[in-house]
């Protein structure tokens, strides 16, 4: 049974006060970042497992006996540390992430990011491992690399490879950096929505880093995009309805509840839901159970379209990089969402394309990045007008640093390595990979290195 009685869901104005309540001033305003990185045997290029002393559980220890990080565990095993707002948790493949705080500024994420990765390279200094960056691990087969011991991922994983054949590759092979971003009113959020989902493709195509998978050109710029089309179409990719001017709330809830659960969690077990959608689960309850707020909490989170309506709005439509591309991702959004003047120019650049457009433009990128053509533009061309708005944007904020910088220092190596050159982070490394690289993986281990 519920914990509470109060916490029981028993209508669906419950449902939106979840995304009412979480209203913000402007002047509240903050940036969450979220980064995946791999950590690889090496040399060998093994893959780590949880137990061992080279190993997750490990590191999660020498990160709690060493930075004051506090333990969370599922019986008896550590699956995540939390300490003063951040969060360090384990992703279904041992991909590790870093939810850092939500901040007013990228510098001050700047400072969190920098300290996260002394601390995980101190404690494995002494371990042959290697820290990288990409959108999908290059050097193991999905079979190769093992399951972490998190129970709800076992769940997942036996729904999810029904649902699309790709579900497990995405659980265990790729990485991305995620930025979310706040809303002052349900106007504001969707206003949001629909231009973020409107710039996504361009955003992914900037940031497109996963081409290599087991040694060889896979076709895509970034395969981690092309495989969230195949993991399961009912709680993923592009929402046809955020592009018109009436979306609401409401309409995200009637997606969201229509998508099929994944689990409830009661009295320290979880319980599997997979035959039911949320609707059906308020309508009809479990075994006894009812469903209640923090289902619901959890639910949404289960839910993977492109851009996510949170409490606040998750862009999620980016490769993980090396350390210096990083922070660029939090700073674009921040640029383009949280201006006006910008959430208007950018949504100039797409407004006119319909939603079958807007699904093949999406696919494209995935296979051509820069190059990807929508109408009478390549994505490149487009890229740079949303580089320049999020640019100009982020100056005008003038938040600056202690060394008298603003914000747009975290574009700086987006504009040389990706603008400049209109090239996406997996072209660059295609051309050297055929090159300077001479397809040697650990030449390629050292171009994504963190």
């Amino acid at each position: 049974m519920a914990k509470n009685e109060d916490d029981i869901l028993e209508s669906s104005q419950q449902l939106l006060e979840y995304f009412t309540k979480s209203y913000k001033p402007e002047s509240d305003w903050k940036v969450g970042p979220e980064y995946e990185k791999f950590v690889i045997g090496y040399p060998g290029l093994r893959p780590l497992e949880y137990e061992g002393k080279v190993g997750i559980r490990s590191l999660f220890k020498g990160l709690e006996d060493g930075y004051k990080w506090n333990p969370e565990y599922e019986d008896d095993n550590v699956i995540a540390l939390l300490r003063e707002g951040e969060s360090v948790s384990l992703e279904p493949g041992g991909q590790v992430e870093l939810s850092g705080k939500a901040f007013k500024t990228i510098h001050e994420s700047y400072d969190e990011v920098q300290r996260h990765i002394q601390e995980v390279k101190d404690v494995s200094k002494n371990w042959d491992v290697a820290w990288f960056g990409c959108g999908m691990n290059p050097f193991l087969s999905t079979d190769e690399i093992p399951w972490m011991p998190k129970k709800r991922y076992n769940i997942m994983k036996n729904y999810l490879i029904k649902q699309g054949h790709l579900s497990h590759k995405m659980m265990k092979q790729t990485c991305t950096i995620q930025a979310n971003i706040d809303y002052k009113s349900e106007e504001d959020a969707m206003k949001k929505l629909k231009v973020a989902n409107g710039v996504n493709s361009i955003v992914t195509a900037m940031f497109a880093n996963s081409a290599i998978y087991c040694g060889k050109e896979t076709g895509f710029m970034t395969e981690r995009s092309y495989i969230w089309q195949f993991t399961d179409p009912e709680r993923c990719g592009i929402i046809e309805g955020v592009f018109s001017n009436s979306y609401s709330f409401q309409d995200y809830i009637d997606f969201a509840i229509d998508v099929h659960m994944f689990l409830i969690k009661r009295n320290g077990q979880m319980i599997d839901m997979t035959e039911m959608t949320f609707k059906e689960y308020m309508k009809k309850g479990y075994k006894g159970h009812k469903a209640t707020t923090q289902d619901w909490d959890y639910h949404l989170s289960t839910v993977f379209p492109e851009v996510r309506l949170l409490k606040y709005i998750e862009l999620r439509g980016q490769d993980s990089q090396p350390l210096d591309l990083y922070l660029a991702i939090p700073a674009i959004w921040k640029g383009l969402l949280y201006s006006e003047q910008a959430l208007d120019a950018a949504w100039d650049l797409v407004k006119d394309l319909n939603y079958q457009e807007r699904v093949t433009w999406h696919d494209d990128v995935s296979r051509e990045a820069m190059q990807a053509k929508i109408k009478k533009y390549k994505t490149k061309e487009l890229a740079k007008e949303l580089f320049d708005i999020s640019y100009e944007s982020l100056k005008n904020m003038k938040n600056i640093n202690r060394k008298g910088q603003n914000e747009t220092i975290y574009l700086e190596a987006l504009e040389e390595k990706v603008i400049k050159t209109g090239k996406s982070p997996a072209e660059t490394v295609i051309e050297k990979w055929n090159t300077v690289y001479d397809r040697d993986l650990d030449k390629l281990l050292k171009h994504y290195i963190i």
